[in-house]
């Protein structure tokens, strides 16, 4: 037993601090404002979000961003509701304008259903915004804090970024939360620890990437309108798998504003 015990330590010893320190969190640097801000458009690609996706529009749209901001929206044949639910919180505030929702074609051989979803939302957002420098992709059930959007682009101009991505603030709001979700979120850390994921100097073959509550901002030049199938997520693959209808859910995350 008491072997036992010491490989553990040994083990966790070796984790804590070899592992890219990835039990510690580090605020954001406040990066300089750009001379000009590009102009955005929000890609969000919804399936039975009625319950979300009200307040994510919402929250998008009252960004206190300098630049021009635009959301598409990709209902995925939802049957709640989804598109009417968004539509409505753009008209509350006046701006069905910056909206555009448009519907997923049929899901074809090769394609998941939710990159399917945002494939077609970019393909509009590229048709209704040509002049966009930036896409913000953004999952529906994330309630985006007044000023992030501003603080990544800021970012992604200093830092010359192809592309940005942020974690979000899980909900921990019901008991199975405040106890599944910690630990969630820590060994999420320990597998792709936030400092490897993000240092440019690491070599190619050990990059890591990790991708979670969606939320990224990437530049436009990265676009792939002709994508080789191959390369796509197939239904049922490691990463996402092809859905069927799901209940609504009322599940919220958060993109707060990092502490300075």
């Amino acid at each position: 037993m008491g072997i036992v015990l010491w490989i553990a330590a040994l083990a966790w010893g070796w984790l804590l601090a070899f592992r890219g320190l990835f039990w510690k969190i580090d605020a954001l640097p406040v990066a300089p404002e750009p001379s000009r801000w590009p102009e955005v458009v929000a890609v969000i690609p919804a399936r039975n979000e009625a319950a979300c996706i009200g307040e994510t529009v919402r929250s998008l749209l009252t960004q206190e961003y300098p630049g021009k901001l635009s959301v598409v929206v990709t209902d995925d044949s939802s049957d709640d509701g989804t598109a009417d639910k968004a539509r409505a919180a753009a008209s509350d505030l006046g701006a069905a304008d910056r909206l555009t929702i448009v519907s997923a074609p049929p899901l074809p051989e090769g394609w998941s259903g939710k990159m399917w979803a945002q494939e077609q939302g970019l393909a509009a957002a590229v048709k209704t915004c040509p002049d966009a420098e930036l896409y913000l992709l953004s999952d529906a059930d994330i309630r985006h804090g007044p000023g992030q959007l501003r603080r990544m682009v800021a970012r992604l101009q200093a830092e010359r970024l192809d592309l940005a991505s942020l974690m979000v603030h899980l909900s921990t709001e019901t008991f199975a939360e405040r106890a599944v979700v910690p630990a969630f979120v820590f060994f999420f850390r320990l597998l792709y620890p936030f400092r490897w994921v993000a240092d440019q100097t690491r070599g190619r073959g050990r990059r890591l990437y990790a991708g979670s509550a969606r939320y990224a901002g990437a530049h436009r030049r990265h676009r792939r309108h002709q994508e080789r199938p191959d390369r796509r997520l197939r239904p049922g693959a490691e990463g996402e798998k092809d859905r069927g209808p799901v209940e609504a859910r009322s599940r919220r995350r958060d993109l707060v504003e990092p502490p300075l």
